[in-house]
């Protein structure tokens, strides 16, 4: 099995040009002929205004609003008939969010609670944190 895939940064401290080649770039290795996958780590540049379409997002925590921006880069153009993932993480150690970025943390914090209160979530965590456990 090959292993090797393109690994593209994007960030709002880039400047707009080099943001606009790694965007194309990234458009050109998501083209269905491309055999290398392409695994990009973004800042929250990704969440709005972006038209790529990826058949995975990997996302921290966040406010609900921000982590239906990342997944609507997920299956985007209809690649795929069937669903495919959106997975969503906690960061450890996030103490000093609530001083410095305190929007932010309140948003992670409802987004939580609206999780803790809907069965689906528990059920679908527990079973593919189960299962990411038995891969390793």
């Amino acid at each position: 099995m090959n292993h090797e895939f393109e690994l593209i940064r994007l960030s709002t401290a880039m400047c707009g040009r080099h943001r606009t080649d790694c965007l194309n770039r990234i458009g050109a290795l998501l083209d269905p002929g491309n055999p290398k996958p392409v695994i990009c780590v973004s800042t929250q540049l990704i969440e709005a205004g972006v038209d790529i379409s990826f058949a995975c997002v990997v996302r921290a925590m966040a406010g609900l609003d921000s982590i239906m921006q990342a997944a609507g880069r997920c299956n985007r153009n209809g690649e795929s008939v069937e669903p495919k993932n959106v997975y969503v993480y906690p960061l450890k150690d996030e103490d000093s969010m609530e001083r410095y970025l305190p929007d932010i943390a309140m948003g992670k914090q409802l987004t939580l609670q609206i999780m803790e209160n809907y069965s689906f979530w528990k059920e679908s965590s527990a079973s593919e944190n189960k299962r990411l456990q038995n891969k390793t």
